[in-house]
């Protein structure tokens, strides 16, 4: 039997990350016709992404041949940088 190369555990494991490329890619957009609502998008992309990650945190997993490894440092790691971030663009 062929094992399948993506699964749903792996695309949940990997929400956070294709949040925030795809969001980052509205943003971009976004900030052609309007610099108001770029911020709050921002905004919003990170605080849902922590969402996200904080909804996998116990998860414990290796992806892609070890290119992708999600364990819970990953999300302390990854909540504490999605902080920072949304606190530099408070103070912006």
């Amino acid at each position: 039997m062929i094992e399948p190369i993506f699964t749903l555990f792996d695309a949940r494991l990997l929400a956070p990350e294709l949040w925030v490329l795809l969001m980052s890619c509205a943003v971009l957009i976004v900030s052609l016709f309007s610099a108001r609502w770029t911020y709050y998008l921002a905004q919003f992309t990170l605080v849902f992404a922590a969402f996200l990650t904080a909804l996998n945190f116990q998860l414990s997993a290796v992806l892609f041949d070890g290119m992708f490894v999600h364990d819970p440092f990953a999300g302390v790691f990854k909540l504490s940088i999605y902080l920072i971030v949304g606190w530099v663009f408070l103070y912006a």
